[in-house]
């Protein structure tokens, strides 16, 4: 007798849009990382990839962006994004990929 199993871990991914006309600052802190980065006006860049551990066949499944991301905020010079980036609705997600895009009327 065969005894099989099918253990299921899908990646995922966190990618920025800056679409302002400048620099921003964004802090990114996960429960495994915290760190400060700089992104270029006009850049799309994937600043996290992580797995949900084990899930089921079939993902991968969305997840409120609070199982990944403990802080995240993006500024320019001392004026910080009046978006929640903790909040879903500041994310689109699609197939694993969770994708925002930062514009001036952020600020």
């Amino acid at each position: 007798m065969l005894l099989a199993s099918c253990e299921y871990e899908y990646p995922y991914s966190y990618t920025v849009t800056n679409a302002t006309d400048t620099t921003i600052m964004m802090h990114l802190k996960t429960y495994s990382m915290d760190t400060v980065f700089l992104m270029s006006k006009e850049v799309t860049c994937t600043i996290y990839r992580t797995t949900h551990g084990v899930e089921g066949r079939g993902g991968p499944f969305f997840d409120d962006v609070n199982k990944d991301l403990s802080a995240f905020t993006i500024s320019i010079g001392e004026q910080h994004s009046t978006k929640n980036y903790l909040s879903n609705d500041s994310w689109l997600y699609d197939n694993g990929e969770y994708k925002t895009t930062v514009t001036n009327s952020d600020f």
